[in-house]
């Protein structure tokens, strides 16, 4: 291809099973494909490989699998083999405002499972026909829908709620087809950064520094080196169950002030040897 070859080109994304697993993506083409998905099959359109950023190596498993488009997506693309048009590569895709679902999948240019767009909105910000295709964590749009009026309302204890003060389009947000999302939000005074897991565990950054995780299920922590926490201020546990500690070793306690044991029932203290004031 030359210069003068250059053909770009838009269209929609049908089939993102690549059976070679490159990230190719089958696309039918406006002006160069027929909608009827009788006459052109799905399976008949060309595969077209993703182009990545130079921070992504692309080789041996090194950097970002370009696998987040879906049946559905807008992309924009041009031919490597210029007006032969058989090599598509597509560089990004164009986000809209879908005025209507599909229901027909004779028809193409659109998702042949017909799932997007959705006529429905989700917990995790996903948007619905005649709505902008972006998160409405990023568009603010409906967003007593979403996660951030679940979490503002499902505080324990101490835990500081959600600092949400999102103004657009100050807030990145990352989010994916089974609802996992990340945050990266510059709104003046509300500058967070959130990772949120479908099931409701969750890490957020608050903007005056402070630090909430939650865990919705079991938490493990395996440390194979030492292990050193430095509090600047108080500490508190609140343990709803049994609380078990087990010490190799020795265990040491090294108390400026006043040490108290409050037992509700009973205290029973076991060892072979007990001394005090040794």
């Amino acid at each position: 291809m030359n210069l003068y070859d250059f053909v770009w080109f838009q269209g929609v994304v049908e089939d993102i099973f690549d059976p070679e697993g490159l990230g190719r993506v089958r696309v039918r083409i406006f002006g160069i494909h027929n909608e009827d998905t009788g006459l052109l099959p799905t399976d008949k359109l060309p595969w077209a490989s993703p182009l990545m950023p130079v921070t992504s190596a692309s080789l041996n498993g090194i950097g970002t699998s370009p696998t987040g488009v879906t049946n559905g997506s807008w992309v924009i693309g041009f031919f490597r083999d210029g007006e032969y048009a058989q090599e598509p590569l597509i560089w990004g895709t164009v986000p809209g405002k879908p005025q209507k679902s599909n229901s027909d999948a004779t028809v193409g240019f659109q998702d042949p499972d017909t799932i997007y767009p959705s006529e429905k909105g989700s917990l995790y910000g996903g948007s619905t026909v005649e709505e902008s295709d972006l998160n409405r964590l990023a568009t603010t749009n409906k967003l007593d829908e979403t996660i951030h009026e679940t979490k503002k309302n499902s505080t324990l204890g101490n835990e500081p709620k959600s600092d949400i003060g999102i103004v657009y389009p100050s807030n990145m947000v990352e989010s994916s087809r089974s609802g996992h999302i990340k945050e990266i939000d510059d709104s003046a005074g509300s500058e967070r950064i959130h990772n949120y897991h479908r099931s409701g565990s969750s890490q957020e950054y608050q903007p005056n520094g402070d630090v909430t995780q939650r865990t919705v299920g079991s938490s493990f922590e395996v440390v194979h080196g030492d292990y050193d926490m430095h509090v600047g201020g108080n500490c508190n546990y609140i343990v709803e169950g049994n609380l078990n500690i087990k010490v190799g070793d020795k265990i040491e306690y090294s108390i400026s002030g006043t040490f108290e044991v409050l037992g509700g029932s009973t205290v029973t203290i076991l060892a072979p040897t007990i001394h005090q004031n040794p």
